[in-house]
C-alpha cells in the first residue's frame, strides 16, 4: 500500500496568531535564529534579510533538545505556502523549491543533539541574480527523527516538524497597501460575539499589523474590545475569527475594526523607527444580540412591570374622564359622611373619595359639592 505523509508543522510566525518573540518548539525539540539583530525584536523569532540580486549572508539556526534522551534532528529548507485561509504556512519536504527554499544551503541536513543541549547549524542565503523586488518567504524546518506516528489503517504517516520563517526582501519599489474587505459579526454557540474582519495585504512586503476590535452599542460607547499583532503577508487575504464578550443585556450593537501598519516604504520588517503609521477603518451594520438568560429574564419582568404600570395608568385616566363627563355635582347636605353618600349612590366608598381626590379623613362640609355617578334607572 502506498504511504502518504502528512507534516503538521509549528510555525513561530503565522497571519492568525499575534505576534511572539520565542523560540519554536514541538515536542521538546525546536529552534530560533542564531544571530537576531539588536535592535530588531521581531528577529528573535524569523530571520530576517535584506537581499540585493546576487547577494549572499551567513547565518545560523540554534537548534534545542529539551527532551530526556539524545536526538537527531532533520533540518531542512522549504518554500512558504498560504492556508486556504491566508495564514502562513510551511511546504512539505518533497514539494519543488522555487522561491527561498532554494536560496538556502545548510551546512548539514542533520544534527545529533544530546538531551537538554543545543546545536548550532550555519547556512548560507543567496539572492538570485534576477529576484524580484519585494518580500520572499520560505522556512527552515526541523523535524525530530522520533517523532514519528505509525501508519494508520489508510497508509497515513503523521509527521510533526517545527519551522522559522525566513523574511527576504529584495529592495526597489516597496508596496504597502492594507485594505479591510469585509467584515461581519454574529452572535456564535459559546455566547461570545464572533467578530470576522478580512484584510487584504496588496502590496508587496509583509505588515505587522496593529488590529484593534470593537464591540459598539447604539450610543457609540464601546462595550468590548480586544487588541493584538499579526503579520499579514504579501498578496495575500487574511480572515480572523475574534471572539468578544457578549453584552449582558443585549441590544443592537455595531462591530469596528481599524488596522495600524508601518507605511514607510524601504523600513525592514520589525523596525518601527521613523515610520509613518497608516490606519484603516471599517464598520459593520448593527445586529440585534440577544440578552443572556437572566438578563432576558430581568427584561421581561421590567417590561411586565411598564405595561402594567401603563394598564393601570390609561385606567385611572379613563375613569377620570368618566367622572369629568358623566357624574354631576352634589350639594354636601347637614349630616352626610363620606360613607352614607357613598352607600346612596351604590358604590365603594373609598372609590367616590378617590373620584372627588379627598383625603383623611374624608370629612364633607355642609354647603360644598362633590361629583357623584348618575342615578340608575329601574
Amino acid at each position: 500500500m502506498k504511504r502518504f505523509i502528512l507534516s503538521l508543522v509549528a510555525i513561530i510566525s503565522i497571519v492568525f496568531s499575534p505576534i511572539t518573540a520565542h523560540a519554536v518548539e514541538y515536542g521538546g525539540v525546536g529552534g530560533q535564529p542564531d544571530n537576531p539583530q539588536a535592535d530588531n525584536p521581531r528577529s528573535q523569532s524569523i530571520f530576517i534579510y535584506n537581499l540585493n540580486p546576487g547577494e549572499q549572508k551567513q547565518d545560523a539556526v540554534r537548534i534545542y533538545n529539551n527532551t530526556s534522551t539524545s536526538r537527531t534532528i532533520a533540518v531542512g529548507a522549504v518554500d512558504s505556502a498560504l492556508s486556504s485561509d491566508g495564514a502562513f504556512s510551511c511546504a512539505q519536504e518533497v514539494e519543488a523549491k522555487k522561491d527561498v527554499g532554494a536560496w538556502i544551503s545548510l551546512s548539514s541536513n542533520n544534527a545529533t543533539i544530546p538531551a537538554g543541549g543545543s546545536a548550532v547549524v550555519p547556512f548560507t542565503i543567496t539572492a538570485p541574480s534576477n529576484a524580484s523586488v519585494g518580500e520572499h518567504d520560505g522556512c527552515i524546518t526541523m523535524q525530530d527523527s522520533n517523532a514519528q506516528a505509525a501508519t494508520n489503517q489508510n497508509g497515513v504517516v503523521l509527521s510533526f516538524r517545527s519551522a522559522i520563517r525566513v523574511v527576504a526582501t529584495i529592495p526597489g519599489k516597496i508596496v504597502k497597501d492594507l485594505a479591510i474587505t469585509q467584515l461581519t459579526i454574529k452572535l456564535d454557540g459559546n455566547n461570545q460575539v464572533l467578530v470576522d474582519p478580512t484584510v487584504s495585504n496588496n502590496g508587496n512586503v509583509s505588515l505587522d499589523t496593529n488590529v484593534t476590535t470593537s464591540l459598539v452599542s447604539l450610543f457609540g460607547n464601546t462595550v468590548a474590545s480586544v487588541k493584538g499583532t499579526y503579520p499579514i503577508l504579501a498578496k495575500s487575504t487574511a480572515t480572523w475569527n475574534l471572539p468578544l464578550a457578549r453584552p449582558f443585556w443585549g441590544g443592537f450593537y455595531k462591530a469596528a475594526v481599524v488596522t495600524a501598519y508601518n507605511g514607510t516604504g524601504d523600513t525592514q520588517l520589525g523596525h518601527a523607527d521613523g515610520t509613518t503609521e497608516i490606519n484603516r477603518k471599517r464598520d459593520s451594520g448593527y445586529v440585534f444580540i440577544t440578552p443572556a438568560p437572566l438578563a432576558a429574564i430581568a427584561e421581561l419582568a421590567t417590561l411586565l412591570a411598564i405595561l402594567t404600570g401603563i394598564f393601570i395608568a390609561m385606567r385611572k385616566l379613563r375613569h377620570k374622564g368618566h367622572v369629568k363627563n358623566h357624574w354631576h355635582a352634589y350639594t354636601i347636605q347637614s349630616g352626610d359622611t363620606i360613607k352614607k353618600v357613598a352607600e346612596q349612590n351604590s358604590l365603594p366608598w373609598k372609590k367616590l373619595a378617590a373620584a372627588n381626590r379627598l383625603k383623611p379623613p374624608y370629612d364633607l362640609r355642609e354647603g360644598h359639592t362633590i361629583k357623584i355617578p348618575p342615578k340608575k334607572e329601574g
